[in-house]
């Protein structure tokens, strides 16, 4: 079969299965979803290319479905296409639907390999904000980190001595 075929088979059956999932069926089908996605990825057709074409229709048609962005962000790592536009905007969406410190973090990391400099630190900061407080040497190799940001790549000096001092604190 061909790579079109390969696609269109795999957007049929991850369809259906979406729809048993969501239809609160047995969880069996979680697993036959993660089957399926295991074999489109070794099949060899899952190239950043083709995988912006398969889910960004998908994506557009339907932001806020968290299924499918979960989907997308493993599909779109393990294809290691996370320099993509796409993949940027599901981990967004997802962010927004269920923010976590991981997940904010992720997109900092995403933003700062974008040299968009003012996002980073917002997400990061956003990050720190959302560690439970039982998380305190996460929550200090965030303020290191962000106290570094700060200094190296927004020029803000006084934020980078204020987070270091949270640091020490």
């Amino acid at each position: 079969p061909s790579a079109e075929d390969v696609m269109e088979s795999y957007n049929k059956y991850a369809d259906m299965l979406d729809e048993k999932i969501d239809s609160g069926n047995s969880p069996e089908y979680r697993g036959a979803k993660q089957d399926v996605e295991s074999v489109f990825i070794e099949s060899g057709v899952a190239s950043c290319d083709n995988l912006v074409a398969l889910y960004g229709p998908r994506y557009a048609a339907n932001p806020a479905d968290e299924n499918l962005l979960k989907s997308m962000v493993k599909m779109l790592t393990k294809s290691e296409c996370m320099n993509t536009e796409l993949f940027l905007k599901s981990v967004e969406s997802l962010n927004e639907i269920d923010p976590s410190a991981s997940s904010t973090y992720a997109l900092y990391k995403l933003y700062s390999s974008r040299d968009e400099n003012t996002k980073a630190a917002e997400a990061l900061e956003k990050a720190i904000s959302l560690l439970d407080a039982s998380e305190t040497e996460t929550a200090s190799n965030y303020n290191m980190e962000l106290a570094t940001y700060y200094f190296k790549k927004c020029g803000k000096n006084a934020a980078a001595v204020a987070k270091a001092k949270a640091v020490a604190e």
